[in-house]
């Protein structure tokens, strides 16, 4: 991608843009975080953007087994990306997600929140970056039950049962 290219995210109409990143701010280091929730197409095809938006070579996140996090795991490994990953310190009882969250946060120069607009933890992340004025994406995205899309939220599941199939049988 050319240094003069303006490169923007994507907005999906279920996806709602609350801060965008700085493209022309040098960032080698991505943090991801996100509400264990969201794990379909939509959190991948964002966080492959932010990839490519910052030419990044690390990706740091934290050890949840679900959602988000297990999304940048598997982009990681897919992709051969190095990735850092921030567990629990449970010799800090009080305040071990904040003091991991905050790891997070310092480990990276450039930073992706996907939340759903539900998660406490994810909130307090994302208030801990604009607190801090960092260059950072923050998106909300709406839970779906669908794993993929077509770039739209049914309104509801699709009724396989249904008559008004046509038949192709001849």
């Amino acid at each position: 991608m050319e240094d003069n290219q303006e490169y923007k995210i994507i907005s999906e109409p279920d996806m709602e843009i609350i801060q965008d990143s700085d493209a022309s701010i040098y960032a080698e280091k991505l943090s991801i975080h996100g509400s264990r929730g969201l794990d379909d197409e939509r959190v991948k095809i964002v966080i492959l953007e932010m990839i490519k938006k910052h030419d990044i070579k690390k990706l740091v996140t934290h050890g949840e087994p679900a959602g988000v996090c297990e999304v940048a795991r598997k982009i990681a490994k897919q992709y051969a990306i190095p990735l850092t990953q921030h567990y629990l310190n449970f010799q800090k009882l009080r305040g071990a997600f904040e003091h991991r969250s905050k790891a997070v946060i310092n480990d990276a120069d450039v930073h992706l929140v996907i939340w759903d607009g539900k998660s406490k933890g994810t909130n307090n992340e994302m208030n801990m970056i604009q607190k801090k004025k960092l260059n950072a994406l923050i998106c909300k995205i709406e839970p779906t039950t669908q794993k993929s899309s077509v770039g739209f939220i049914p309104d509801e599941n699709w009724d396989m049962d249904n008559d008004d199939f046509i038949d192709l049988n001849f």
